[in-house]
């Protein structure tokens, strides 16, 4: 099959020397990461300079109206003091609402209680199997000694038992737990 670019045969379009070179758009310049770094962290510093002035002029104002001599406060022992302030004010607020909301959990459960007392837990049912009487399954071991359905062993008068739908089996295998539905007829024992 020939070239579907030169019409010659023995490449295809992607290795033809003809191919035409594909016009690269230029990537649009853009800034390294290093460089927003440097420019957010400049302006962070900016921003906590601006902060710092502000509340270095708040302090003299305050300190100018109280009266007393105007005393130089770092404006970081005054973020200190408010982070600290807000902090101890607002996990007092938490204890306290935390509080109020135990309290009304409390009222709400014990009221609840109160109206509609909780039900009594119900037994667990346990699976129990009923098998045929005695004297009807003896009377039919004695017929024909038929084997286990699920052991294969041969079963004796006194450890022959009858499933309610009629199926064989030795006491052993019709007592195991795991045993829900008949081997047979696969209907709940």
């Amino acid at each position: 099959m020939p070239c579907s670019i030169c019409h010659l045969a023995g490449h295809n379009r992607t290795t033809c020397p003809q191919r035409p070179v594909p016009m690269t758009m230029p990537m649009p310049t853009q800034p390294s990461i290093v460089a927003l770094a440097a420019g957010f962290e400049a302006r962070r510093a900016e921003r906590w300079t601006r902060d710092d002035i502000r509340s270095e002029e708040r302090a003299a104002r305050i300190a100018i109206i109280v009266g007393s001599e105007a005393t130089y406060i770092d404006a970081s022992d005054i973020h200190a003091a408010r982070a600290a302030a807000a902090t101890i004010e607002s996990s007092a607020r938490v204890r306290v609402r935390a509080q109020q909301l135990i309290r009304i959990r409390d009222a709400v459960i014990s009221t609840r209680h109160q109206l509609h007392p909780p039900p009594p837990p119900t037994p667990v049912k346990i699976h129990e199997k009923i098998p045929i009487p005695k004297h009807i399954s003896t009377q039919i071991w004695k017929h024909g000694h038929p084997d286990c359905m699920i052991c294969l062993s041969p079963t004796t008068e006194e450890n022959f038992t009858l499933s309610k739908c009629g199926h064989e089996y030795c006491s052993t295998c019709f007592s195991d737990v795991r045993l829900l539905k008949c081997g047979a007829c696969r209907q709940d024992l």
